[in-house]
């Protein structure tokens, strides 16, 4: 009878983690490829075995080896240990000795936290990113506008703060990811470093949240974080977002929405992002005309 692969014998904890760690499975399955491609007939079982074992050997090493981190699953990060059951830290732990806050701040990505590529130069305020790139509207080098560089000195500073973001930021593992964790001033302020996707929401920072729709997942968002056991009004929570579609849709739901990036506009869109003089703690439904 066929003999059995050497990744049968693995126990399957084992194998979730490794499932999980998606640089190196890709890595693993691409190997895998080139020997049953290149394998000569009369050795495939003790080539693909040795093979198999010594990637093994390699995963293991990086996943069960090293107990200061473990993978977060779809979150495109790789999260400290000592945290919840969930893989969260605790609030108590996150804010021992100091005043837990009381309030939340939301904020889309593309020309929100982020300018225009390459308009760093016409865009008073924004900071180019070297080395990191940017998916969004085509693509190009990372710019945060001027919200993003100064977020921590708006009120949003004494607030927790995530995102809500119809696209990816880049996807998982992405560079801009990194430095969009850093403008909300870090994984305790933003309660983690796990990224979710709407509507399956189980962190603050969250992609593919439909447009028109955000006010469900800035509900969904806040239902999640006192799940956690953050104690939050509804008027304490507070959204930004550039795109003239999505702030109306509050209206009725309990919190605040403003449309920023209102001095440089491409049509329903931003062109610079977001002000940071424009993240102000007003209650209601905003948009660069309209007030409600």
């Amino acid at each position: 009878g066929r003999r059995p692969s050497a990744l049968a014998s693995l126990p399957s904890a084992l194998l979730a983690r490794m499932s999980s760690a998606r640089i190196v499975m890709q890595d693993f399955n691409d190997a895998r490829s080139l020997i049953e491609d290149d394998e000569p007939p009369a050795t495939p079982f003790l080539r693909r075995s040795t093979v198999e074992v010594t990637l093994l050997l390699v995963v293991c090493g990086f996943l069960v080896c090293r107990p200061s981190v473990h993978a977060s699953v779809g979150s495109g990060r790789m999260r400290p240990t000592g945290a919840t059951e969930q893989g969260l830290p605790s609030v108590a732990r996150l804010f021992s000795g100091a005043p837990r806050p009381t309030c939340l701040c939301l904020f889309d990505v593309d020309r929100t936290l982020t300018s225009k590529q390459g308009a760093s130069a016409e865009c008073p305020g924004t900071q180019e990113v070297p080395g990191v790139y940017d998916t969004g509207f085509g693509g190009g080098t990372l710019v945060l506008s001027d919200l993003a560089v100064n977020l921590n000195k708006t009120f949003c500073s004494a607030c927790y703060r995530g995102i809500v973001s119809v696209g990816p930021a880049s996807g998982p593992f992405s560079p801009e990811r990194d430095e969009l964790l850093k403008v909300l001033g870090g994984s305790t302020w933003a309660f983690s470093d796990s990224w979710s996707y709407a509507p399956n929401v189980s962190s603050l920072l969250v992609t593919a949240a439909a447009d028109e729709h955000k006010h469900e997942t800035v509900r969904e968002m806040v239902n999640w974080l006192r799940r956690q056991g953050v104690s939050l009004e509804d008027r304490e929570v507070y959204f930004f977002d550039d795109n003239s579609l999505n702030p109306p849709p509050f209206a009725g739901s309990g919190f605040n929405a403003h449309q920023i990036s209102c001095r440089s506009r491409e049509g329903i869109f931003g062109h610079c992002g977001g002000m940071a003089d424009e993240v102000v703690k007003d209650y209601g439904v905003t948009s660069c005309t309209v007030s409600t």
